[in-house]
């Protein structure tokens, strides 16, 4: 894969305008030095930490997450190690370099996959989390209220000092971040406590030499999607398997609810749906399960899923990954993967593949009443799915140890261009949510469909911004049926009655109407 040389200085890639979030207003400017100076004395602290650089003399000591981006443990390429990496450890030391006084230590947690919620409450409570801690946004809303994460605007409002005047975040550090795909990770108070630091999309990959073998060709259509499956079936093969099992489910799901984006307007920044948005639709009777488009929705799904792999039942849920897909996938006995780009990278780096390999767009649900075909359905391509990955959140650590000033302006540090551009490109399987970053060749045009337009979060569907356990019981109801435990019907209801009581609750709490 050809990569560009990382640039060491800010260079333009992109030009999209950035449109400041209301929420940004110049009195969240002043509370939020108020807010840094009661927690630090020295004045000089407190200005640097409002949009100034540190003083050469400050003393801390901090720790990050960083997630994808920890070091690791050898430099050295091997089977186990195919993607050796250490470039936030060398921005760290670049960091450490000009405030001597500074130490900034990696964390390297140890949890299942399904137990990552709970190391991260056990670290809160505990009061021994990281400063910086990288979270989903979504992952979150559960705790507002709760006093464990920094409300960022107010510091986000205010200059980013390591970007060269006259570039983006050099007056409000937020314009560095593409607008609706940042916009899109506010939680439902209408603040952003996790700041996105790169992002990514889904593509399905395919197994060429398998596809030759059964007879199938790339499917551009939903209908020729399912017969493929079912030829590599036939001939004896697991069709399809998904990094995130819930993901193909947004592609049948946008294509036959898009009518739905003409009713509903965005109010999110740069075009971006909220919850508040979704909630007041469900309640106001514009949307939501008991629509006919959500049941012939739930009805296409269905169709695929005999042609999944048989273990996907495991790792379902709304943020459960599927490892063993890739992996199958990799060795060559999947036909039809659903996964994050960052799979260009590894199947590039692997010299033993033993198939041939190529991507298709998502196939398009056309518009009538045949054999996968849906008559809600306008023709048009499944939008881009993708969205932030990687966001680093502030616990209140930093507070307790009053040491939020530091916290801050390292996080500043390592996304502003220069070095945001070694951290995500090193890595070559996302792309930097910041501007002016220089992004791989083949990505390029991924990338700009991402930056124009507004990812996921444009999508009025199946919003992560309600309570992750409210999700999680909608995605138990709908498997219940695609496995045939459950009626339409009766799924419908319960998925309905689901949406009504988180979008009361919420509409409660937050005063929306």
């Amino acid at each position: 894969m050809e990569t560009e040389k990382t640039p060491e200085t800010v260079g333009s890639t992109f030009d999209t305008k950035i449109t400041r979030g209301t929420a940004l207003k110049t009195a969240a400017v002043a509370a939020g030095a108020a807010a840094l100076a009661r927690i630090q004395v020295g004045p000089e602290v407190a200005e640097a930490a409002a949009g100034g650089r540190l003083p050469k003399n400050v003393r801390a000591t901090i720790s990050i997450f960083g997630d994808d981006y920890n070091p690791t443990a050898s430099m050295v390429k091997t089977p186990n190690n195919p993607l050796p990496i250490h470039n936030l450890q060398v921005v760290i030391d670049q960091y450490q370099r000009l405030y001597p006084g500074v130490k900034v230590n990696v964390v390297t947690p140890h949890y299942a996959n399904d137990d990552r919620r709970t190391w991260e409450i056990t670290q809160l409570v505990g009061d021994v989390a990281p400063e910086i801690l990288q979270t989903p946004a979504q992952a979150i809303v559960p705790d507002i209220g709760k006093g464990w994460w920094l409300n960022l605007d107010p510091y986000l409002a205010q200059p980013n000092p390591y970007i060269p005047a006259g570039h983006p975040g050099s007056v409000h550090w937020i314009d560095e971040f593409y607008p609706a795909l940042t916009q899109a990770q506010r939680a439902p108070d209408g603040h952003l406590y996790a700041l996105p630091y790169d992002f990514g999309t889904d593509l399905v990959f395919y197994n060429k030499t398998m596809f030759k073998q059964v007879g199938a060709t790339p499917p551009t259509t939903y209908t020729e999607l399912l017969a493929a499956m079912a030829k590599l079936q036939k001939a004896g093969h697991v069709a399809f398997g998904a990094r995130v099992p819930a993901d193909p489910w947004w592609e049948v799901g946008s294509m036959v609810m898009r009518r739905y984006q003409n009713i509903i307007k965005p109010s999110g920044g740069g075009g971006s749906y909220t919850a508040k948005d979704v909630a007041l639709a469900i309640l106001h009777g514009q949307w939501g399960a008991n629509t006919p488009e959500y049941a012939n929705f739930l009805q296409l799904l269905k169709l695929q899923i005999p042609y999944w792999k048989k273990d996907w039942l495991v790792n379902i849920g709304p943020n459960i990954n599927d490892p063993t897909a890739e992996n199958e996938f990799q060795q060559g006995r999947i036909g039809i993967l659903q996964s994050g780009f960052y799979m260009i990278s590894t199947l590039d780096s692997d010299g033993q593949l033993p198939f041939e390999w190529g991507t298709f767009p998502y196939p398009i649900v056309t518009h009538g009443t045949g054999f996968g075909q849906s008559p809600y359905a306008d023709g048009r391509p499944a939008p881009i799915i993708g969205g932030a990955d990687v966001m680093y959140a502030v616990t209140k650590t930093a507070t307790e140890r009053k040491n939020l000033p530091v916290v801050i302006d390292f996080l500043r540090y390592i996304s502003a261009p220069a070095q945001a551009s070694r951290i995500v490109n090193e890595l070559g399987q996302k792309l930097p949510m910041e501007r002016e970053v220089a992004v791989n060749a083949n990505l390029r045009s991924i990338a700009s469909q991402l930056t124009h337009t507004m990812g996921s979060g444009g999508i009025f569907f199946w919003q992560y911004d309600f309570a992750p356990e409210s999700l999680q019981k909608v995605y138990t109801l709908t498997t219940s049926y695609l496995i045939g435990q459950a009626s339409l019907n009766s799924t419908v209801a319960a998925i309905q009655q689901e949406y009504m009581r988180q979008s009361k609750d919420s509409a409660a709490k937050y005063g929306w109407k």
